[in-house]
């Protein structure tokens, strides 16, 4: 049995270590156990080993791909790992998270993530919301819409915000503004019939005609619990393979995020 789980490791990582190597990674050998290691830890310690370690390990490695100049490849793959699981792990706060980066990665998170005038702006708006937040307080909401834009403009089909009643829909809005954007809620509860099904054909006609009308479209869509079924629901391929007119995959530019509410 011992054999058997060592082996599955080795494979793993042996995964891990081709990824890294097609993405440009150096020292690679011992990244891809270190990088093992920790999601073994976080997954055993935060999730009662339910999570699929290999397929988080190869979507935080895919982030990496839009390196910015100013951080080494590890850097990127340690600040990605922070905005992966930010706010997904049950009773740990970001400073939690952060040092288990520090003590797996030997790398600390950059703190720059707002410019000056960008705070400033920040603060103005949520003036403009009757929100006033101490400084500690007002630092987390400065992550929380870094997290949020990162999320968007990266490759995710799942956010996971934590518990209802957090003012998520506020911080949509304000994220609007500061960035020119216009993203909406879609509350996926709603989609459903009296018979508790859920109406696909009236989602895949407000999905058309988004994307008929706008270039780009981005979907935020609310549900109070998540399977498989819904993810094969809202897989973008699966929506314009099967029920809308054939379309080129790489011409897609809508994509689907999924909020999940945790009672």
């Amino acid at each position: 049995m011992c054999k058997e789980v060592l082996l599955n490791n080795y494979q793993e990582i042996e995964l891990l270590y081709i990824y890294m190597y097609l993405n440009n990674f150096t020292n690679i050998q011992s990244l891809s156990i270190t990088l093992w290691n920790f999601m073994e830890y976080i997954n055993f310690t935060f999730f009662n080993s339910k999570n699929n370690m290999l397929m988080d390990s190869i979507n935080i490695i895919k982030l990496c791909k839009n390196q910015k100049e100013e951080y080494t490849k590890d850097q990127m793959l340690a600040q990605h790992i922070f905005i992966y699981y930010y706010n997904k792990l049950e009773n740990a706060n970001p400073n939690k998270l952060k040092s288990l980066i520090k003590t797996f990665f030997n790398i600390e998170i950059d703190k720059r993530l707002f410019f000056e005038d960008q705070a400033n702006r920040l603060k103005e708006e949520l003036q403009k919301e009757y929100i006033f937040l101490k400084d500690d307080l007002f630092y987390k909401y400065q992550e929380d819409i870094y997290i949020l834009n990162e999320k968007l403009n990266n490759d995710f089909i799942s956010i996971l915000y934590g518990n209802p009643f957090i003012g998520k829909s506020t911080m949509l809005r304000i994220y609007n503004t500061l960035y020119n954007y216009k993203h909406k809620f879609i509350y996926l509860d709603a989609l459903y019939d009296s018979q508790n099904n859920l109406n696909e054909q009236f989602l895949y006609e407000i999905i058309k005609k988004k994307k008929d009308k706008y270039e780009t479209y981005n979907f935020i869509i609310k549900v109070n619990s998540i399977n498989s079924y819904i993810y094969h629901t809202l897989s973008s391929i699966n929506l314009y393979s099967s029920k809308i007119k054939k379309r080129d995959e790489n011409d897609i530019k809508c994509k689907i995020i999924i909020e999940v509410i945790i009672t």
